[in-house]
C-alpha cells in the first residue's frame, strides 16, 4: 500500500480530472475520495460535504490523507483495528484512483535532429533531455515549447557514433562513449570538454555502454570486447576489470546504492557484480532469457532489476536471492526498460511500449503509433513524463 504514497504527486500532474465513483463503507456510512484540479484530494460524504482536503506534496504518504478522519467523522473510532480498517479501505480506494489517472500516455513533445539520434537520458536533477548522434550531443528542454535544442557540441575528434551519454548524479556533466573507444565527460553548461579518455588499450572494440556510479568519481564502460571497465571519472585511470561475459555486453546499470553493477550480454545472461570492499567483489550469474538480454533496470529501492529481452519477455529479479520472482510476456522484442522514480510503473520498449502497473500487477497502457521500433526509454526525474527514441526521433509523453 504504501508505493501510493510515493506516488501521488506524479499522477496528480497528469491528472485528467477523472472523477472515481469508488466509495469507502466504515461503521456504516460512506466517504467517496474525489481529486480536484489543484492538486487536492478531498474525502466526502455522499450528501457533498467535505471531511477533509490534503494538499499533495512530495512527502505527503496515505497517513497524512487519513489522519484525524476516524475522530472527525466516526467519533469513538480510535481504536487501532477500526482505524487501521478505515487505513487500509481508503487507501485501496485511493489506488483505484492512481491506477487510472497515474499516466495517460499522451503525446506532448517530439523532437528531431538533422542527424540520426543513437541514445537518449534525462538530467537526473531538472527537465533537460541530452540525446547523441554522429559525433554531436544535443540538450532539450522539456518544458521549452522549442523544437530546437537550447544547446548542441561536437564531439571532438575521431570519435565516430556516439553509444551512450549519461549524466553525472549532479546533473551538471555528461559523459559519452563512442565508437571508436573514447569516452569524453562535458560540462554541458559551458559547453566545454572537460576530459577525454582513449581506451584503445584498454577496450578493444567499440564502447556501446557507460554508467555513472552514484558518487559521481567513477565511470563503468564495456562494450564488444565483452569486458566491463571501472575508470576514475577525473584521469581515466582503470580501477577494476570485470571479466566473465562470453559475448557483447549491452547494457550497464549501477545499483542506487553503489555497491552493485549489472551488465547484460549477447550470452543471454545477466552479471550481479557485488562490490563487497575494495578490491574483492562478488558476482553472481543470472540466466532465464533464451535470447540475448538488451537492457537492465533497477528499481528505486534496488532489491529488484529488470531485464529486457528479444526473446519477448521482461525478468523480474531478486537480487538478495539472485531469483526470478516474476516474468513479464508480450508479443514482440524488448530493447529497453526503465522505472519510474517511484518504481510503481515500468516501462518496457519494442515496437510497442508498455506501461506495467506493479500495483495492480498488470499492463495499465501501451502505445504503438510510432515509426519503427522504440530503441531506449527514459522516465523524467519526477516522473510525469516518458521520453523515447524511435527512428531516430524523440517523443515525450505524459
Amino acid at each position: 500500500m504504501e508505493v501510493l504514497c510515493c506516488a501521488l504527486v506524479q499522477w496528480l500532474g497528469v491528472y485528467n480530472h477523472c472523477a472515481t465513483q469508488s466509495i469507502v463503507q466504515f461503521l456504516g456510512r460512506q466517504i467517496a475520495p474525489r481529486v480536484q484540479r489543484d492538486k487536492s484530494i478531498i474525502l466526502i460524504t455522499p450528501a457533498g460535504a467535505v471531511i477533509k482536503r490534503v494538499c499533495i506534496r512530495a512527502q505527503t504518504t496515505a497517513e497524512d490523507i487519513t489522519h484525524g478522519i476516524d475522530s472527525l467523522y466516526f467519533p469513538g473510532a480510535y481504536d487501532t483495528p477500526l482505524r487501521g480498517a478505515l487505513y487500509t479501505q481508503i487507501t485501496e480506494t485511493c489506488e483505484l484512483v492512481y491506477r487510472k489517472c497515474l499516466f495517460q500516455g499522451v503525446l506532448c513533445r517530439t523532437w528531431a535532429c538533422v542527424t540520426h539520434l543513437e541514445t537518449i537520458t534525462w538530467n537526473p536533477t531538472s527537465t533537460t533531455l541530452a540525446g547523441g548522434s554522429e559525433g554531436m550531443i544535443y540538450v532539450w528542454d522539456s518544458e521549452s515549447e522549442s523544437k530546437s535544442p537550447t544547446s548542441e557540441f561536437h564531439v571532438h575528434g575521431e570519435c565516430g557514433e556516439v553509444y551512450s551519454i549519461k549524466w553525472d548524479p549532479a546533473g551538471t556533466h555528461v559523459g559519452v562513449s563512442t565508437e571508436h573507444n573514447a569516452i569524453q565527460i562535458w560540462d554541458v553548461e559551458a559547453a566545454s570538454r572537460m576530459e577525454s579518455f582513449q581506451e584503445q588499450d584498454v577496450h578493444h572494440q567499440w564502447i556501446g555502454n557507460l554508467a555513472w556510479h552514484p558518487n559521481g568519481q567513477w565511470i563503468a564502460t564495456a562494450g564488444h570486447d565483452t569486458s566491463v571497465r571501472i575508470l576514475d571519472a577525473h584521469t581515466g585511470l582503470e580501477l577494476f576489470e570485470l571479466n566473465g561475459h562470453m559475448c557483447a555486453i549491452y547494457a550497464l546499470r549501477w545499483s542506487p546504492d553503489g555497491t552493485m553493477l549489472a551488465s547484460a550480454s549477447d550470452d543471454r545472461s545477466i552479471r550481479i557484480w557485488r562490490f563487497i570492499g575494495t578490491p574483492l567483489m562478488k558476482c553472481d550469474v543470472l540466466y532465464g532469457h533464451i535470447l540475448e538480454v538488451n537492457a537492465v533496470a533497477w528499481h528505486p529501492e534496488g532489491t529488484i532489476l529488470a531485464s529486457g529481452s528479444t526473446d519477448g519477455t521482461v525478468h523480474l529479479w531478486d537480487i538478495p536471492s539472485s531469483t526470478c520472482r516474476q516474468v513479464l510476456k508480450f508479443d514482440n522484442n524488448i530493447s529497453s526498460v526503465s522505472w519510474n522514480p517511484s518504481g510503481t510503473l515500468l516501462a518496457c520498449a519494442g515496437k510497442v511500449v508498455y506501461i506495467w502497473n506493479m500495483v495492480m500487477n498488470q499492463s495499465a497502457l501501451y502505445f504503438n503509433y510510432l515509426e519503427g521500433c522504440v530503441d531506449c526509454v527514459s522516465w523524467s526525474p519526477c516522473g510525469t513524463k516518458l521520453a523515447g527514441l524511435s527512428n531516430g526521433r524523440i517523443h515525450v509523453w505524459r
